[in-house]
């Protein structure tokens, strides 16, 4: 369920970064269709099994999915009649916090329950490294 409320968000940033600025928002889209790719996995090889239903199990993940252009579609109906720069940044800003914190307070936490060491604490200082060594590489 955490993976799949995050996906709302992430949906309005993809689309609204191509709205905003195709530059960004091209490679944010690819970045993001790359990453689907282990959500998806994540989400699957859990339900399938509990079920031992693989067409649960994808349905699950086509669901969760779903919902990034179903975020972009809701976001976008909303606020097209009023964007503008300071819409974009208080979008972005309130997508950040969304991001954020389900991460932290969903995600990291579910992730430690099962954890058996240190790995959850590991996995989250490498990603924020890959993230910053991923923004000096291109100079975003």
């Amino acid at each position: 369920m955490a993976i799949t409320l995050h996906n709302f968000p992430e949906g309005l940033a993809t689309f609204f970064s191509m709205l905003d600025s195709p530059g960004i928002g091209a490679p944010l889209a690819a970045a993001i269709a790359i990453h689907n790719i282990p959500e998806g996995i994540a989400i699957a090889v859990p339900v399938y099994f509990a079920t031992r239903n693989k067409w649960y199990a994808v349905g699950a993940s086509l669901i969760s999915g779903l919902a990034e252009p179903l975020g972009a579609l809701i976001g976008y109906a909303l606020l097209a009649p009023y964007l503008s720069q300071t819409v974009f940044g208080t979008v972005f800003g309130m997508i950040a916090g969304v991001m954020v914190f389900l991460a932290l307070d969903e995600l990291l936490p579910a992730a430690k329950r099962y954890a058996q060491g240190h790995e959850t604490v590991y996995g989250l200082v490498s990603g924020m490294a890959v993230l910053a060594l991923s923004m000096i590489l291109f100079k975003w």
